[in-house]
Protein backbone atom coordinates (compact mmCIF):
# COMPACT_ATOMS: atom_id res chain seq x y z
CA UNK A 1 0.00 0.00 0.00
CA UNK A 2 3.09 2.35 0.97
CA UNK A 3 3.94 1.42 -2.43
CA UNK A 4 0.93 2.93 -4.16
CA UNK A 5 0.75 5.91 -2.00
CA UNK A 6 4.14 7.09 -2.97
CA UNK A 7 3.44 6.48 -6.78
CA UNK A 8 0.73 8.67 -6.45
CA UNK A 9 2.28 11.17 -4.03
CA UNK A 10 4.97 11.73 -6.77
CA UNK A 11 2.53 11.87 -10.12
CA UNK A 12 0.36 14.46 -7.66
CA UNK A 13 3.58 16.51 -6.55
CA UNK A 14 4.88 16.37 -10.64
CA UNK A 15 1.63 17.74 -12.06
CA UNK A 16 1.42 21.33 -13.64
CA UNK A 17 1.16 24.04 -10.54
CA UNK A 18 -2.08 25.45 -12.64
CA UNK A 19 -3.43 22.25 -12.47
CA UNK A 20 -2.97 21.84 -9.01
CA UNK A 21 -3.84 25.44 -7.70
CA UNK A 22 -7.37 24.30 -10.03
CA UNK A 23 -7.98 21.12 -7.73
CA UNK A 24 -9.72 21.53 -4.56
CA UNK A 25 -9.61 17.84 -4.05
CA UNK A 26 -6.96 15.26 -4.08
CA UNK A 27 -7.11 12.43 -6.87
CA UNK A 28 -9.73 10.15 -6.09
CA UNK A 29 -11.17 6.93 -7.50
CA UNK A 30 -11.16 3.53 -7.36
CA UNK A 31 -9.10 0.64 -6.91
CA UNK A 32 -9.36 -2.88 -8.58
CA UNK A 33 -7.16 -4.81 -5.99
CA UNK A 34 -9.16 -4.39 -2.44
CA UNK A 35 -12.30 -5.43 -4.15
CA UNK A 36 -11.41 -8.22 -6.70
CA UNK A 37 -7.46 -8.88 -6.01
CA UNK A 38 -6.24 -11.24 -9.44
CA UNK A 39 -9.67 -11.91 -10.32
CA UNK A 40 -10.37 -8.45 -12.47
CA UNK A 41 -11.48 -8.97 -15.99
CA UNK A 42 -12.74 -6.30 -18.92
CA UNK A 43 -16.46 -6.62 -17.66
CA UNK A 44 -15.99 -5.62 -13.98
CA UNK A 45 -13.95 -2.96 -14.53
CA UNK A 46 -17.22 -1.76 -17.04
CA UNK A 47 -19.60 -2.88 -13.77
CA UNK A 48 -17.53 -0.41 -11.68
CA UNK A 49 -17.52 2.65 -13.50
CA UNK A 50 -21.25 2.30 -14.59
CA UNK A 51 -21.79 1.91 -10.93
CA UNK A 52 -19.52 4.88 -9.45
CA UNK A 53 -21.16 7.02 -12.19
CA UNK A 54 -24.63 5.57 -11.18
CA UNK A 55 -24.22 6.49 -7.42
CA UNK A 56 -22.91 9.69 -8.13
CA UNK A 57 -19.61 8.95 -7.46
CA UNK A 58 -17.83 10.37 -10.30
CA UNK A 59 -20.02 13.71 -10.35
CA UNK A 60 -18.14 14.13 -6.72
CA UNK A 61 -14.40 13.68 -8.64
CA UNK A 62 -13.90 9.91 -7.90
CA UNK A 63 -13.12 9.33 -11.54
CA UNK A 64 -10.42 7.07 -11.76
CA UNK A 65 -9.94 3.77 -12.72
CA UNK A 66 -7.24 2.21 -10.92
CA UNK A 67 -6.60 -1.46 -12.34
CA UNK A 68 -3.95 -2.91 -10.06
CA UNK A 69 -1.62 -6.15 -10.26
CA UNK A 70 -2.61 -9.34 -12.49
CA UNK A 71 -4.34 -7.34 -16.13
CA UNK A 72 -0.76 -8.18 -17.39
CA UNK A 73 -0.48 -11.43 -18.97
CA UNK A 74 2.55 -13.71 -17.92
CA UNK A 75 4.81 -13.04 -21.04
CA UNK A 76 5.75 -10.13 -23.01
CA UNK A 77 5.05 -10.31 -26.82
CA UNK A 78 7.58 -11.72 -28.72
CA UNK A 79 8.58 -8.14 -29.57
CA UNK A 80 9.13 -7.66 -26.07
CA UNK A 81 5.84 -5.33 -25.63
CA UNK A 82 3.97 -5.12 -22.17
CA UNK A 83 -0.08 -7.04 -23.21
CA UNK A 84 -3.02 -7.37 -20.89
CA UNK A 85 -4.06 -10.79 -20.85
CA UNK A 86 -6.10 -11.48 -23.95
CA UNK A 87 -8.53 -14.05 -21.97
CA UNK A 88 -9.52 -10.85 -19.06
CA UNK A 89 -9.45 -8.26 -20.88
CA UNK A 90 -10.20 -9.43 -24.92
CA UNK A 91 -10.83 -5.69 -26.11
CA UNK A 92 -7.56 -5.14 -25.19
CA UNK A 93 -5.97 -1.70 -22.51
CA UNK A 94 -6.44 0.65 -24.86
CA UNK A 95 -10.42 -0.10 -26.31
CA UNK A 96 -10.80 -0.20 -21.88
CA UNK A 97 -9.41 2.99 -21.82
CA UNK A 98 -11.19 4.76 -24.76
CA UNK A 99 -13.89 3.21 -23.00
CA UNK A 100 -13.98 4.90 -19.52
CA UNK A 101 -12.78 8.27 -21.14
CA UNK A 102 -16.06 8.36 -23.67
CA UNK A 103 -17.70 8.20 -19.83
CA UNK A 104 -15.48 10.99 -18.43
CA UNK A 105 -13.70 8.37 -16.29
CA UNK A 106 -9.56 8.11 -16.30
CA UNK A 107 -7.76 4.91 -16.12
CA UNK A 108 -4.46 3.69 -14.18
CA UNK A 109 -2.45 0.78 -14.77
CA UNK A 110 -0.52 -1.22 -12.44
CA UNK A 111 3.08 -1.91 -12.96
CA UNK A 112 6.37 -2.82 -11.41
CA UNK A 113 9.83 -1.51 -11.61
CA UNK A 114 11.00 -5.23 -10.83
CA UNK A 115 11.29 -8.14 -13.58
CA UNK A 116 7.86 -9.28 -12.36
CA UNK A 117 5.15 -7.89 -10.56
CA UNK A 118 3.84 -9.19 -6.84
CA UNK A 119 1.41 -11.33 -8.58
CA UNK A 120 4.64 -12.98 -10.86
CA UNK A 121 3.17 -10.91 -14.00
CA UNK A 122 5.68 -9.35 -16.58
CA UNK A 123 7.29 -6.67 -14.88
CA UNK A 124 9.25 -3.23 -16.68
CA UNK A 125 12.61 -3.84 -15.09
CA UNK A 126 14.76 -3.52 -18.40
CA UNK A 127 11.47 -1.99 -20.41
CA UNK A 128 10.93 0.93 -19.09
CA UNK A 129 11.04 2.96 -21.75
CA UNK A 130 9.35 0.52 -24.15
CA UNK A 131 6.65 0.33 -21.79
CA UNK A 132 6.13 4.10 -21.41
CA UNK A 133 5.71 4.25 -25.08
CA UNK A 134 2.72 1.66 -24.66
CA UNK A 135 1.11 3.06 -21.80
CA UNK A 136 0.97 6.22 -23.37
CA UNK A 137 -0.57 4.86 -26.44
CA UNK A 138 -3.39 3.71 -24.02
CA UNK A 139 -3.20 7.29 -22.49
CA UNK A 140 -3.50 5.63 -19.61
CA UNK A 141 -1.94 7.07 -16.28
CA UNK A 142 0.98 4.75 -15.19
CA UNK A 143 1.06 3.86 -11.32
CA UNK A 144 4.30 2.38 -10.69
CA UNK A 145 5.65 0.84 -7.50
CA UNK A 146 8.70 2.55 -6.30
CA UNK A 147 10.73 -0.47 -5.14
CA UNK A 148 13.54 1.05 -6.05
CA UNK A 149 12.62 3.96 -3.76
CA UNK A 150 11.87 2.03 -0.78
CA UNK A 151 14.95 0.24 -1.09
CA UNK A 152 17.17 3.63 -1.47
CA UNK A 153 15.36 4.71 1.92
CA UNK A 154 15.46 1.70 3.89
CA UNK A 155 19.66 1.54 2.71
CA UNK A 156 19.46 4.99 4.20
CA UNK A 157 17.91 4.40 7.21
CA UNK A 158 20.38 1.63 7.92
CA UNK A 159 22.74 3.64 7.71
CA UNK A 160 22.00 6.21 9.65
CA UNK A 161 21.43 3.61 12.74
CA UNK A 162 24.60 2.55 11.92
CA UNK A 163 26.55 6.13 12.26
CA UNK A 164 24.45 6.34 15.39
CA UNK A 165 25.68 3.16 17.20
CA UNK A 166 28.87 4.08 15.68
CA UNK A 167 29.15 7.36 18.17
CA UNK A 168 26.87 6.66 20.85
CA UNK A 169 28.62 3.29 21.65
CA UNK A 170 32.02 4.65 22.23
CA UNK A 171 30.31 7.98 23.87
CA UNK A 172 28.73 5.89 25.62
CA UNK A 173 31.81 3.44 26.52
CA UNK A 174 33.99 6.83 27.29
CA UNK A 175 31.55 7.69 30.00
CA UNK A 176 31.61 4.43 31.87
CA UNK A 177 35.22 4.56 31.91
CA UNK A 178 35.33 7.91 33.28
CA UNK A 179 32.61 7.13 35.71
CA UNK A 180 34.77 3.93 37.43
CA UNK A 181 37.68 5.28 37.50
CA UNK A 182 36.88 9.32 39.04
CA UNK A 183 39.61 10.16 41.50
CA UNK A 184 38.26 11.53 44.84
CA UNK A 185 37.54 14.37 46.09
CA UNK A 186 40.40 16.24 47.18
CA UNK A 187 41.20 18.77 49.82
CA UNK A 188 44.14 17.92 50.81
CA UNK A 189 45.29 21.57 50.86
CA UNK A 190 42.57 22.88 52.96
CA UNK A 191 42.62 19.98 55.12
CA UNK A 192 46.56 19.76 55.82
CA UNK A 193 46.56 22.39 58.85
CA UNK A 194 42.82 21.47 60.08
CA UNK A 195 42.01 18.41 63.31
CA UNK A 196 41.16 15.33 62.50
CA UNK A 197 37.89 15.67 64.51
CA UNK A 198 37.13 19.00 62.46
CA UNK A 199 38.35 17.11 59.04
CA UNK A 200 35.87 13.82 59.69
CA UNK A 201 33.31 16.62 59.85
CA UNK A 202 34.60 18.29 56.49
CA UNK A 203 34.91 14.93 55.06
CA UNK A 204 30.70 14.28 55.60
CA UNK A 205 30.16 17.37 53.83
CA UNK A 206 32.72 16.97 50.99
CA UNK A 207 35.16 19.43 51.83
CA UNK A 208 38.30 17.62 53.19
CA UNK A 209 39.04 14.03 52.32
CA UNK A 210 42.30 14.01 54.23
CA UNK A 211 42.36 12.55 57.60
Amino acid sequence: MSFRLAALLLITFAAPSNALSARRTPLMGWSSWSVYGCDISEDKIKEQALAMDALGLKALGYTYIDIDDCWQAYNRSAAGVQVANASLFPSGMKALADWLHARGFKLGLYSDAGTATCQKRAGSYGHEEQDAKTYAEVRAMLVLVLVLVLVLVLVLVLVLVLVLVLVLVPMMLVVLWLTSHSLPFSGASTCSSTTRATCQRERRSRSCCTP
